[in-house]
């Protein structure tokens, strides 16, 4: 194993061990989802995937790499016009697939309730989206794509990695799964919705790992579309039969881009 690959998934093995031990913590004490002790461990939880790639810089990186990684953060010039198109449209167009799969099988449109909640209400958006921001794509994607998967890419190549890393991050998120009243648990364990939630992220990973490498390794980019893609999820609300249609044009979306790179996902040979 090489210093790339032992780097990741050290990083990897520290980032999901942290998680984990507070995540568990929090779903055996039995407290209300959302409590502020729940909170607060899942808080402390979820910040052991950024709180870790910035030790891991510290102690195993020199000071060009650290530079180089808050560079890619903050700089929104690596991000191309079909980047930014992708950021800003696809997430909405794969649930629009999904909602319009729905009303040719069903006759009528999902309602789309949080969307009109916030129309009716739009001083409300602001906080939310700040919400979506913090508590997912920001911290996760400091870690995942920031730290993670360019030195997955040099040990294993593109689609390994992004594979691998898509696997890793749906992992992350099981002790939510025994955590009563989050998102996750409603799904329930090992049911058929736990396995599209799960696939979900490992083709989202895909799609997510070729940006990134398009948009000169940009973290920003990642962080952008994770965010597109939790909002429109959170806005355009979808049942369940429409989810599956969702994750199938994901997974259409994924193949094709596969294909079109020849599994590079757009990295460029050095």
């Amino acid at each position: 194993m090489n210093g790339n690959a032992r780097r990741s998934w050290f990083y990897i093995t520290l980032a999901v061990g942290w998680t984990w031990g507070f995540w568990i913590a929090a779903a055996a004490s039995g407290a209300p989802f959302g409590s502020p002790y729940q909170l607060a461990l899942l808080i402390a939880g979820a910040a052991g995937v950024p709180g870790m790639a910035v030790a891991m810089l510290f102690a195993a990186g020199d000071a060009g790499e650290r530079r180089e990684y808050w560079r890619r953060l903050v700089e929104p010039g690596r991000i191309g016009k079909a980047g930014w198109a992708t950021i800003l449209l696809l997430p909405p167009a794969l649930a629009l697939t999904g909602a319009a799969g729905f009303a040719l099988q069903t006759g009528a449109w999902p309602e789309f309730a949080p969307l009109k909640g916030f129309i009716a209400a739009p001083l409300t958006l602001f906080p939310f989206l700040l919400f979506i921001l913090l508590f997912g794509p920001l911290p996760e994607e400091l870690g995942w794509r920031g730290y993670a998967l360019p030195k997955l890419q040099a040990a294993h190549g593109a689609l390994a990695a992004a594979l691998l890393l898509g696997a890793v991050h749906a992992a992350w998120h099981l002790p939510l799964f025994f955590m009563e009243g989050s998102h996750q648990a409603s799904l329930g364990l090992l049911s058929p919705a736990f396995w599209r939630y799960m696939t979900s992220v490992v083709l989202l990973s895909v799609i997510i790992s070729a940006l990134f490498n398009a948009s000169a390794a940009s973290t920003l980019s990642a962080v952008l579309i994770h965010f597109t893609n939790n909002l429109t999820g959170e806005l355009l609300r979808l049942p369940d039969e429409a989810e599956w249609l969702r994750m199938a044009a994901t997974g259409l979306v994924a193949l094709a881009i596969i294909a079109a790179t020849r599994g590079r996902l757009c990295l460029q040979r050095t």
